[in-house]
């Protein structure tokens, strides 16, 4: 029998159903004998820097040398310094990883690390598109997630060159990076309100 351990931040609710659930589903299929170990924490969720690092601290537990493989979900990191804290003992142990939506702009590749993601691009474009050819939108505003998150990264370039393939006008104050919880959301709609801003 294969172990493979899946380790995951910030989810909750359907979603820690749905990774392990998926997994399986996959496994069945294809008829294999491999078991699956979840370890995940709610390492975002709180202000307190010392509480976050104990919720990250789980993942120090994993004894790398029990399995043949791994897969992560780390897109909720905020902390870079942490997202690497995190990254390096499986890069290290030479194990195949696959890792989920969380590759950041300037880190270091490795062999043994493959990143599967979104096709951002396409997403952010055919959004764009209906919203200008449809709704006749002219003004945009981009609310992203972390400034160095790959995924981000991606969608706020397709952002930016949509705006110019359009001839729309763009200020720095359109393009607010954050990160990808719903808070963020919150708090900058918040701020628009407060601040008497036209919605685009």
């Amino acid at each position: 029998m294969k172990r493979i351990a899946l380790i995951a931040d910030g989810w909750k609710r359907w979603m820690l159903y749905a990774f392990p659930y998926g997994l399986l589903e996959c496994i069945r299929d294809r008829g294999v004998d491999v078991s699956i170990d979840h370890y995940n924490c709610f390492g975002n969720w709180n202000e307190d820097r010392d509480y976050n690092a104990g919720e990250y601290a789980v993942f120090n537990s994993i004894d790398l040398s029990l399995y043949d493989g791994i897969v992560t979900d780390l897109s909720n990191v905020k902390d870079a310094k942490t997202f690497e804290n995190i990254i390096r003992p499986l890069r290290e142990s030479g194990l195949p990883v696959i890792n989920l939506n969380a590759a950041r702009e300037g880190e270091e590749r490795a062999d043994n690390i493959y990143y599967v993601g979104t096709d951002n691009e396409s997403a952010i474009l055919e959004m764009m598109n209906h919203m200008y050819d449809v709704h006749g939108c002219r003004k945009f505003v981009f609310l992203g997630g972390p400034a160095d998150h790959m995924d981000n990264i991606i969608r706020r370039n397709t952002f930016e060159a949509f705006i110019k393939d359009k001839g729309l006008t763009l200020s720095k104050d359109d393009i607010l990076d954050s990160d990808f919880d719903y808070h963020a959301g919150i708090g900058y709609m918040n701020k628009w309100v407060e601040e008497k801003r036209p919605f685009p």
